[in-house]
């Protein structure tokens, strides 16, 4: 086990991006240096990242010297022979539109991946083309066997028509094939899985492989949760600090509508065991079902086919967190799971049986790309911090360096970024306002909390044009050299230059100023009270006994309301000495003003 005489904590969120994320590994390797990573979070590719950290922070702790070697030698091994886009292997039925929509990802231009795609179309669905041909041809040569009359005007009607048709034609058979291939292949491109390719890891494959070497742990014996939380501590580590690694990611339920953070605190969710093979190595799903915990009833599908409840949070595979994260719509297929319907469950002398719906699990992205609210806390003790990734502007030629930017003073990164969707020809600026339409719909809600005191001090920006990261499955390894060294400058910047005390001050400010705002609201709900408020007022004060959520013995209702009545009380003392009406949420407080409200954890 590593002893390190001045250790220090950190934790650490990272955006997605899916191909964006190859900026991860030697900012990581660079804040490792200074700290130990405590918490980590992230979605999508920032997920990924996260279950690496949380392996090689594990492996570090257990003792093996080349834990991090793995983050390391990442960058290399995804610029070599085109190893990055040989993560996403499409199925059989979707390789034909899949290689369509790769070449017409090559070009910049919108014209260009127009042109690259209609190329692309022709060749991928040369049969229907033909027949497009034929059949548009056969249009003037029909007119001119019953009208006959002059060539030419039937050889440009023809020229016309058979462009028109077998465009018609090919664009409704590739359709067609999306539609069938993609559904099919639960909903994307790629599953991320196969069990016998010949050509390169699958993503799947290769993360699981990444995450066990990283780990140290066996290939058959998979990186657990609970792994993480009982990892070694290091000498002179204090003992109340929590489970020793913490890995949060996030997962979108496109059937519930609504993210879940992973690990799942409850055991809703259940899975099928064939599904599982199909998707995760052998080790991965042997695993799944030998932890499925036992149950004394019967649950199944619709269709009733067997499932299995997911084992518990201690049990549960990095892995299979990572890849529920990583669902990129289209691109990689969605993640089957299953909900019990347990209000219509039957129960006969055979036992109780429950049927289950599908819940298809997407990219954690599509409700929050940048979940820099993980391991918040009022008053931290060690930093959380975030790494941001955001568009270039147009045409900017600048180095490495200057691409990747850190707020070093107070205030600085309050203001939120500009998308410049407006530019170009019209048909760009149409799609650019229909992005910044779903922009605003995906990360309205992290945008603003990133640009926040207390959290934008903390937060390093690495800006990638429109050829890097994102879906730019095929960038050439100079590409990922560049986006990596991006990714050792800011974390560089993280470790040399954060002022962790004036961010702790900060925290408080803003701690301080919500605490009271909150209160007031309370105290002034609390003692002036309107007529309609009766009933409620009642049952809070036991006088009547309220039909849900009743405490479970007097004594708890009588110290509840006794704290109610402390809380109440306390901002009045706070003000008293003060003058000029001032607040803790004036007088050089940070800005925006922060705001304390319930909300139920996801």
């Amino acid at each position: 086990m590593e002893t390190k005489a001045n250790w220090e904590y950190c934790d650490l969120v990272m955006k997605g991006g899916i191909t964006s994320g190859v900026v991860y590994p030697l900012a990581i390797n660079e804040l490792r240096t200074k700290y130990l990573f405590k918490n980590i979070g992230g979605n999508s590719a920032g997920a990924i990242a996260a279950a690496l950290t949380a392996a090689a922070e594990y492996g570090r702790r257990k003792g093996l010297a080349s834990s991090y070697d793995v983050l390391a030698g990442l960058p290399k091994e995804l610029g070599s022979d085109n190893f990055l886009l040989s993560l996403f292997q499409p199925s059989t039925a979707t390789a034909r539109i899949f290689r369509v929509a790769l070449v017409a990802l090559k070009s910049q231009s919108l014209l260009g991946r127009i042109l690259s795609a209609s190329g692309s179309l022709i060749l991928n669905f040369w049969a229907w083309t033909l027949f497009g041909v034929l059949l548009g041809a056969s249009v003037p040569a029909v007119l001119f066997l019953i009208f006959g009359g002059p060539g030419v005007p039937y050889v440009l009607l023809g020229i016309f028509w058979v462009l028109v048709i077998s465009v018609g034609v090919v664009l409704i058979a590739a359709g067609a094939d999306a539609l069938r291939a993609t559904v099919k292949n639960r909903f994307g491109f790629c599953s991320g899985f196969d069990p016998g390719s010949t050509t390169g890891p699958p993503l799947t494959n290769w993360l699981h492989a990444k995450i066990q070497a990283a780990s140290g742990k066996d290939m058959d014996l998979p990186l657990t949760f609970g792994d993480l939380w009982q990892a070694p501590a290091v000498d002179g580590e204090p003992s109340m600090t929590g489970p020793t690694i913490k890995l949060q990611v996030v997962t979108t339920n496109l059937t519930l509508g609504r993210p879940f953070t992973i690990p799942f605190e409850s055991g809703t969710f259940y899975f099928s065991e064939a599904e599982v093979r199909s998707l995760f190595p052998t080790p991965v799903a042997n695993h799944l079902v030998e932890k499925s915990p036992k149950e004394n009833r019967t649950v199944t599908t619709r269709d009733k086919k067997p499932l299995l409840r997911l084992p518990e949070a201690q049990d549960f595979p990095v892995v299979m967190a990572a890849r529920l994260s990583l669902s990129f719509p289209i691109l990689l297929s969605a993640m089957p799971l299953y909900m019990g319907d347990f209000p219509h469950k039957d129960v006969s002398p055979d036992g109780e049986h429950v049927m289950a719906d599908r819940c298809w699990f997407s990219d954690g992205g599509i409700c929050s790309n940048f979940p820099i609210h993980f391991f918040d806390s009022p008053l931290p003790r060690w930093p959380t911090f975030g790494i941001d990734l955001k568009p270039a502007r147009a045409g900017t030629n600048a180095g490495d360096k200057d691409l990747v930017w850190f707020p070093q003073k107070p205030g600085s990164g309050s203001q939120l970024a500009v998308d410049n969707f407006d530019q170009g020809s019209t048909l760009q600026r149409l799609f650019g306002f229909i992005g910044a339409i779903l922009n605003a719909m995906q990360n309205w809600r992290d945008n603003i909390q990133a640009t926040a005191a207390g959290y934008r001090d903390r937060i390093v920006h690495i800006s990638l044009r429109s050829d890097e990261g994102g879906l730019n499955l095929n960038m050439p390894p100079t590409l990922i050299q560049s986006l990596s060294n991006r990714g050792a400058i800011a974390g560089r910047l993280l470790r040399d230059h954060f002022d962790f005390g004036s961010h702790i001050f900060a925290r408080y400010r803003i701690t301080m100023c919500a605490l009271q705002r909150y209160l007031n609201d309370l105290r002034n709900a609390w003692v002036q009270p309107l007529p309609q408020d009766d009933i409620g007022r009642k049952y809070v004060s036991g006088e009547l006994e309220p039909a849900h959520y009743r405490p479970r013995s007097d004594k708890l209702r009588a110290v509840m309301l006794a704290a109610l009545g402390q809380l109440v009380e306390l901002p009045v003392g706070w003000t008293e000495d003060l003058k000029d009406g001032q607040m803790f949420c004036k007088d050089n407080c940070p800005s925006p003003e922060p705001i304390l409200r319930n909300q139920p954890k996801f």
